[in-house]
């Protein structure tokens, strides 16, 4: 066998290596991917879910109720709390300047001390001349905490 043909069996042989190894990485690289799309079908599929809840639970719910996150963002309502808005929707605002009623950011405040306890906090709160029961309860979330806030 001269030089050549030595080093022309040597590449190919180092190719098809090279290719059996590209292709075992591109079939575990399509598993992965695979996998990612089940848990991104799945948590879109919770979120759904959660979402389908919220909406039913808050549409047959009398009271107003806001959902907030830590940093009291609305992140959810129903439309009887929309009506605390003037119709609009506040979702993606700070609480306290969405609506401006400084004793409910305190109220929510309070609860997020009292979630310490696992207790839900209630409160009565004064918008307007309306007088409302605050019920506020945090969830644990993720690492995160949700306030739900609900007035009566």
């Amino acid at each position: 066998m001269d030089g050549l043909t030595f080093f022309l069996a040597l590449f190919g042989v180092l190719c098809a290596t090279l290719v059996g190894y590209l292709l075992s990485r591109y079939q575990s690289e399509q598993k992965e991917v695979q996998r990612l799309r089940q848990l991104v079908n799945e948590h879109k599929r919770e979120m759904a879910e959660s979402k389908a809840l919220f909406t039913v639970v808050s549409a047959v719910a009398y009271d107003a109720v806001l959902v907030l996150d830590e940093d009291s963002t609305i992140i959810a309502l129903n439309r009887s709390a929309k009506a605390l808005f003037q119709g609009r929707n506040p979702v993606g605002e700070i609480l306290y300047q969405a609506l401006d009623t400084p004793d409910l950011q305190d109220i929510v405040i309070n609860a997020i001390r009292a979630s310490e306890d696992g207790e839900p906090f209630e409160e009565q709160l004064q918008i307007g001349e309306q007088t409302y029961r605050v019920h506020t309860h945090v969830m644990p979330y993720d690492g995160g905490r949700f306030i739900g806030v609900a007035l009566q």
